[in-house]
C-alpha cells in the first residue's frame, strides 16, 4: 500500500460523503488500514488532511497502525476481547490531551468497536459479518506514537497498540499533533478533532 495523495484523500472523503472541516488549519484526522494487515506491524498510514488560509488543501501521511499488537491480541485488557475500531467517520472523538503522561489525541467520544476474543496471533476484522456483535464505547483507544527514542523508530507493534491509533515514528506523530495544537492555540478553535478510519480499498487510484 503506497502513502496517498491529497487529491487522492479528497476523493475519498468525497466517495464515503464524509464531512471534511474547511476551518483554515483545522487537521481532519484520518487512518487508512491495510487489507491485509499483518498484526504487529507498522502496515497502516495515519496523518491528516487540512486548508490553508488560502484555501489549498495540504496533508500528511504516516506509516502507523490502526490495530493492536500481538501481545494484547493474546492477552486483551477487556474481558470481551481487544477492541478493533470499525471503519468509518467520528465527529470530535479526540482531544488535545495525554497518553501515558505525554501529549497525544486523546479519546472523548465513542467508537464504534468489534472485539477480538480468541487470544490467537490473527486480526479477526469481524465487523465485515453482518449481526457480529459490536460496541459503541470510550475504549481510551488513543491517537499518539511508538517509540522511545526520537531517532530509533519501533520496528514492530508489541504493546504500543492495545487497539490505539499509533504513528510509528516520533518526530512525525510531533507533527501531526502539533496540527492540533496550532489550530487549538493560534486560531481559538474549539479542543475536538474528527477521525476517519478508511480501509485500503477505499483508496481512490
Amino acid at each position: 500500500m503506497e502513502k496517498v495523495t491529497t487529491a487522492q484523500l479528497l476523493a475519498m472523503y468525497k466517495a464515503k460523503n464524509y464531512d471534511l472541516i474547511k476551518n483554515p488549519y483545522y487537521p481532519n484526522l484520518y487512518g487508512i488500514r491495510k487489507e491485509t494487515s499483518v498484526p504487529n506491524r507498522f502496515d497502516d498510514y495515519i496523518g491528516a488532511i487540512w486548508m490553508d488560509k488560502s484555501g489549498q488543501w495540504l496533508s500528511c501521511c504516516y506509516e502507523g497502525t490502526t490495530d493492536a499488537g500481538t501481545f494484547f491480541l493474546e492477552k486483551p485488557m477487556n474481558v470481551n476481547g481487544t477492541a478493533i475500531i470499525i471503519p468509518g467517520q467520528y465527529k470530535g472523538v479526540y482531544k488535545l490531551g495525554t497518553h501515558t503522561g505525554y501529549a497525544a489525541y486523546e479519546q472523548i467520544k465513542n467508537f464504534n468497536y468489534v472485539r477480538d476474543n480468541n487470544k490467537d496471533k490473527v486480526l479477526d476484522f469481524l465487523y465485515r459479518i453482518v449481526g457480529y456483535k459490536k460496541y459503541s464505547e470510550n475504549g481510551k483507544t488513543n491517537l499518539h506514537h511508538a517509540g522511545e527514542l526520537v531517532n530509533s523508530p519501533s520496528t514492530f507493534v508489541e504493546k504500543w497498540s492495545a487497539g490505539c491509533q499509533v504513528v510509528r515514528r516520533i518526530l512525525e506523530f510531533g507533527s501531526l499533533l502539533s496540527l492540533g495544537q496550532d489550530y487549538v492555540t493560534l486560531f481559538k478553535g474549539k479542543n475536538e478533532f474528527d477521525y476517519t478510519l478508511f480501509e485500503e480499498k477505499d483508496i481512490v487510484k
